[in-house]
């Protein structure tokens, strides 16, 4: 059972709306870790109305006049905590400002990425923000107390599949050997980053190998390949610090090539490269206009497994990004 959300994720394009089921269907049946999930996002309580003594309802894709939330959480029908769920699309225009607007007692924003909130939500009183200091929530922070459920002799068959979800998805700790990449403290931050630059040595010779002129570092441990002679690929963006625990291998194709057919080598290809590749076809801003590009997620503790040296992470890096690009180019 613990594959079963990840099996069914893959029949659907609508990922982001098929986690929020998965989640909620999983908190419905499991009301233990529904308290833990608003206790981490609201402390013990919503306006003086104790979490662990309520009755809790869950709605998702509640319909305001012009918004629809996707996740509520409501306490003896009475207190609505709405959240906002995001695995890697950004935020909407002024989205979570409209939201704070809406007849909720308070908002929450979980991503799997980190990103910057405006100061006027970050500051508003009924804006939820965890008690590490960053401007919103992050899925890792609720790993654990999945993972905890899943271990009581009770555990419930849902709540499993979340785990292995939430595991697919790359919302486990940082990979011991690498550290965390977006750690809050920025010291910690920058020396893990710069101990994973070091880990790019095999790939950048294995890219130079194959005729890519240009690849550049920023901040510190992402890179950037350019000036290829790939017949579909023009550039790339290797970016192990966009979500936490996971690397994104960003594509870009010259014109002419449908992102749909690489999509479907990408989907063909999952075995040779890593069965727990997400692929996505997204966009990005690019020297001022908005370009279609193809997004490769991998959780880090599954592309490295229970590797332990730089040397074997290293290698199993390069292969990985570079059986990437040798099938795409």
């Amino acid at each position: 059972m613990k594959d079963l959300f990840k099996k069914l994720m893959k029949f659907t394009e609508q990922k982001e709306d098929f986690f929020t089921e998965c989640l909620a269907a999983t908190l419905r049946e499991d009301l233990s870790l529904a308290r833990m999930f608003l206790q981490k996002m609201c402390g013990p309580d919503v306006e003086g109305v104790k979490i662990a003594d309520s009755h809790i309802d869950i709605e998702t894709q509640l319909l305001f006049p012009g918004s629809c939330i996707d996740m509520v959480f409501k306490l003896n029908n009475k207190i609505s905590v709405g959240v906002e769920n995001k695995l890697w699309s950004p935020e909407g225009t002024d989205q979570l400002s409209k939201y704070l607007k809406l007849p909720l007692n308070a908002l929450c924003f979980i991503t799997g990425y980190h990103c910057t909130i405006s100061p006027d939500v970050s500051k508003n009183p009924r804006y939820l923000k965890p008690s590490n200091g960053r401007d919103h929530f992050m899925w890792q922070d609720f790993y654990e107390d999945v993972h905890m459920c899943v271990e009581q002799e009770t555990c419930l068959c849902l709540t499993h599949s979340l785990l292995g979800l939430f595991e697919h998805l790359g919302f486990e700790s940082p990979h011991a050997e690498i550290g965390d990449l977006l750690d809050l403290n920025e010291d910690i931050a920058k020396q893990n980053r710069q101990n994973f630059a070091k880990l790019w040595g095999p790939t950048q010779q294995g890219l130079r190998e194959r005729g890519w002129k240009s690849i550049s570092r920023g901040s510190i441990a992402e890179l950037y390949v350019r000036e290829g002679s790939a017949k579909r690929l023009q550039w790339a963006w290797l970016d192990p610090i966009w979500q936490r625990g996971s690397l994104r291998i960003r594509l870009k194709f010259h014109l002419g090539i449908v992102l749909s057919d690489i999509v479907k080598l990408l989907e063909t290809s999952r075995n040779t490269l890593c069965p727990d590749i997400e692929v996505i076809i997204t966009t990005a801003r690019r020297d001022g206009k908005v370009v279609e590009v193809i997004d490769i997620l991998v959780p880090m503790r599954k592309l490295f497994d229970d590797l332990s040296d730089a040397e074997p992470i290293s290698q199993t890096l390069s292969n990985y990004t570079l059986a990437v690009f040798d099938t795409v180019g």
